[in-house]
């Protein structure tokens, strides 16, 4: 018979306990007491499971993943979440993606071992960038040429009216300074400090007989300009025509002009610190002014070349002056090529450069063919044939990293340059942001992809003047390292 147990409250509430183990309360105690044992094991297993699932499992690799701005990262296309944070991957290829709003898309690739444990950092790049005018010091003077140094500066190369140049210092902004004397032709080191200029020796200055360029006085560090190489000889038929340091400015390549029984030819030169001259190459064209573009470890140097109406990109080994004659550029509108070499090295060494695409009606040309629209990007292996990466009409390449390339296109001569990211392996290209640029047909791009940062040349066109305008730019915001 079932037990009542009353209680006097302002209602009354019955409560009936069934006949069974129910019905004895240490029976009841045990029971709610196993049911609360079985709850708490299922929630202990439950965050045991949900733990895990966070936690690497045994085998796989960690790669902590941050960037600036803050991305959603996506790895072989799955979301991943926003940086920065950690990703637990099997080892293996796998392709990461990061993506943030105003910013170009990064994609790169991990390749990475079991159990590993890595760090990488992406800073992203403005999708548009603004663009900032580069301008000579003084009026009446123009600008020839801009480049990067290793430090946040630009040089500026300053034409002067009477043929002469001057080498300038810029933050980008107003600040410049003079580097070196006023010359016919000069240089400055990465570093900043040391230039090069070409200009007569001064004990022959006086002489009819002398070359205008017979000599290369180098100076910097804040010690006099000293005259490291000298023509010998008959310099009425030799002329010194351009110099480059190279990216350790350990030593420095000439470029000198021999005009002899009516043959014309240029030898290049590599100038040691102690003024020894080593031979590396001698070819029947000219270099054109400015173009010299080192690799990063300092054993490849590519220049640009011009005989008659064509236009050739060569790369020279040094010290081992093995030549490579690489293809012949599109024809500028303007006359006279830009004095950038559009070539480009991997982080790995990988060269990259664009060139007439097959089909290309220009003469010589003898690695890619005759009649077609226009340029395109070629990938240079260390040993083996090239191969065309890409779309058509791309120039001016970079790596961001060993397969990641960007580079640049314009649909026409008033439009911006299309900025398009290349995969150097599957040649897949797709566009991903632009540059502003002035007006004109001619344009070039040298890059600074360490700091983020190119600089941006265009030739006006006849409509609207003659001459080069500079411009640069920074794909990173202000106050972003």
């Amino acid at each position: 018979m079932a037990r009542k147990k009353r209680r006097q409250f302002p209602l009354t509430i019955d409560i009936e306990w069934p006949d069974g183990p129910l019905a004895d309360p240490r029976s009841r105690l045990l029971i709610i007491a196993g049911t609360a044992l079985v709850i708490a094991l299922l929630l202990s297993g439950a965050a045991y499971w949900i733990t895990r699932a966070k936690s690497p499992a045994v085998g796989t690799a960690v790669v902590h993943v941050a960037s600036e701005p803050p991305a959603t990262a996506y790895v072989d296309g799955n979301k991943r979440g926003v940086t920065p944070l950690d990703l637990a991957l099997p080892g293996g290829l796998h392709q990461l993606s990061l993506v943030a709003s105003d910013y170009l898309p990064r994609t790169t690739y991990l390749s990475i071992s079991e159990r590993e444990r890595s760090a990488l950092d992406l800073p992203l790049w403005l999708r548009q960038p603004p663009l900032r005018a580069l301008k000579a010091p003084f009026p009446g003077a123009a600008l020839s040429n801009a480049n990067f140094t290793a430090t946040e500066e630009i040089a500026l190369t300053v034409a002067l009216p009477d043929g002469q140049q001057q080498l300038w210092l810029t933050n980008g902004g107003g600040d410049s300074r003079q580097v070196g004397p006023t010359a016919s032709r000069i240089a400055l080191a990465a570093d900043g400090i040391h230039y090069a200029y070409l200009a007569p020796r001064s004990d022959k200055a006086a002489s009819s007989a002398a070359s205008p360029l017979d000599a290369l006085w180098v100076g910097g560090a804040g010690a006099p300009a000293r005259v490291r190489y000298s023509l010998d000889g008959n310099t009425a038929e030799r002329k010194l025509s351009d110099v480059t340091w190279a990216s350790n400015a350990g030593y420095l390549v000439l470029a000198v002009q021999v005009q002899t029984g009516g043959h014309h030819w240029t030898e290049l030169l590599s100038i040691a610190s102690d003024g020894q001259p080593q031979p590396l190459a001698n070819f029947p064209s000219d270099v054109v002014a400015g173009s010299f573009t080192w690799s990063p470890r300092g054993d490849e140097l590519a220049f640009l070349t011009r005989s008659e109406s064509t236009t050739s990109l060569c790369l020279i080994g040094v010290p081992s002056g093995t030549l490579q004659y690489l293809a012949d550029l599109k024809p500028p509108d303007g006359g006279n090529p830009l004095p950038v070499a559009p070539m480009t090295w991997s982080p790995q060494g990988q060269r990259l450069y664009s060139a007439v695409a097959p089909g290309m009606s220009v003469s010589g040309g003898w690695l890619l063919g005759s009649s077609g629209p226009g340029s395109a990007l070629f990938l240079l292996p260390s040993q083996g044939v090239g191969r065309q990466a890409g779309a058509a009409d791309e120039q001016y390449p970079v790596w961001l990293d060993n397969r990641t390339v960007l580079a640049v296109r314009r649909p026409a001569s008033d439009k911006p340059l299309i900025l398009d990211s290349v995969d150097a392996l599957s040649s897949h290209s797709q566009p991903v942001g632009q540059l502003d640029a002035p007006a004109g047909a001619d344009y070039a791009v040298r890059w600074d992809a360490a700091r983020a940062r190119a600089i941006v040349a265009v030739r006006r066109s006849s409509t609207i003047g003659t001459g080069l305008d500079f411009g640069w730019v920074n794909f990173r915001p202000a106050g972003q390292p």
